[in-house]
């Protein structure tokens, strides 16, 4: 077996977790990812590498998480997801989702029940970056994935069968399609096709399948902290622009209890006079947003008493693009708690 000498000595605190490169030429760097923060490596030769190591209040919790990707570096830490331009401090991108990643027993959802080693990976294809992980008490190999969309910065989630353990993109040289992503599979010897393989100057669409959707508010103590309150009704305000099929959710005192309410709207599109907005109905379409709010959105509530309370929305089916804009309601002060 083949030794080299080492040309040069770099010493740290902590477990390296991982390692990504960065840009290219004379201004390339490494990444290496620590248990806590990061240091980034640079120089053209032994003779002058440098060491930097970079502030952060994190660190890398899984290797595989860490990818290169147009100019930026992404990764998994143990309290947030982060991305790392080489210029300035890391950004966190998923405050929307921290509590899944905190493994937070009182947010229900797909918090990540096994958040450490190579088991999390992550990969981006068609503008999206796929975070796999565990989900759920006894689970070992990856089954579920968080989905950021690079261009809105928004979060979705997925929970397919039969896992997802791994992701690579399959292309070829001269080959104008875009690159094909696979998927190892978490629970048998088989690899699978991630979509219908798109062709030149197309994104691979999943058209056919209704997308749904959930969203939750912060927890509001209504009224005089400390005490309780019945919570009497709510009006939701919409904007639709067609049917509506969804849960509307009232969760109190941080995920006691939660109380589900159908909202089945049948409402037609055009516009009305001096409510479209500008610019926001889809030209030539057709499609234009409508209020729907007070009175007809509301909902009554016999029982629903607490300190605290966090309101919700989760589409039960197809639904035509809507806007939440929030909600109106009221509320009955009861004693201290």
């Amino acid at each position: 077996m083949e030794t080299l000498p080492a040309q040069r000595n770099f010493v740290f605190s902590g477990p390296v977790m991982g390692l990504c490169a960065q840009g290219t030429g004379a201004t390339a760097a490494l990444v290496i990812g620590l248990n806590e923060g990061i240091s980034v490596l640079s120089g053209t030769g032994y003779s002058n590498y440098y060491l930097q190591d970079i502030p952060m209040s994190d660190g890398v919790t899984a290797g595989r998480t860490m990818i290169y990707y147009n100019g930026v570096i992404f990764w998994l830490g143990h309290n947030a997801v982060w991305v790392f331009d080489g210029q300035d401090p890391p950004q966190r991108i998923s405050d929307k989702i921290e509590p899944w990643i905190l493994n937070d027993a009182f947010i229900p959802g797909y918090p990540i029940t096994s958040n450490n080693g190579q088991t999390p990976w992550a990969k981006v294809y068609n503008n999206k970056l796929f975070l796999g992980y565990c989900s759920g008490l006894g689970i070992t190999v990856p089954n579920t994935v968080l989905v950021y969309d690079l261009v809105v910065q928004g979060w979705t989630v997925l929970q397919s069968t039969p896992g997802l353990y791994c992701m690579t993109l399959l292309d070829a040289p001269g080959d104008a399609n875009p690159s094909l992503p696979v998927v190892g599979s978490s629970s048998s010897a088989v690899v699978y096709n991630w979509d219908v393989e798109p062709t030149a100057g197309s994104d691979a669409t999943d058209a056919g399948t209704a997308i749904i959707c959930q969203f939750q508010s912060k927890y509001f103590k209504l009224g005089i902290p400390g005490t309780n309150k019945m919570l009497l009704r709510t009006y939701p305000e919409f904007f639709l622009s067609g049917p509506l099929n969804a849960t509307f959710v009232v969760s109190t005192d941080y995920g006691n209890d939660a109380y589900s309410n159908l909202v089945g709207v049948s409402y037609l599109s055009g516009a009305l006079w001096d409510v479209a907005l500008w610019d926001v109905g889809l030209w030539g379409s057709g499609q234009a947003f409508n209020p729907y709010g007070f009175p007809v959105s509301r909902i009554d509530y016999q029982g629903v008493e607490a300190e605290s309370f966090s309101f919700g929305l989760t589409t039960v089916g197809s639904s035509a693009p809507w806007i939440f804009q929030g909600l109106t309601g009221s509320f009955s002060q009861k004693s201290a708690t």
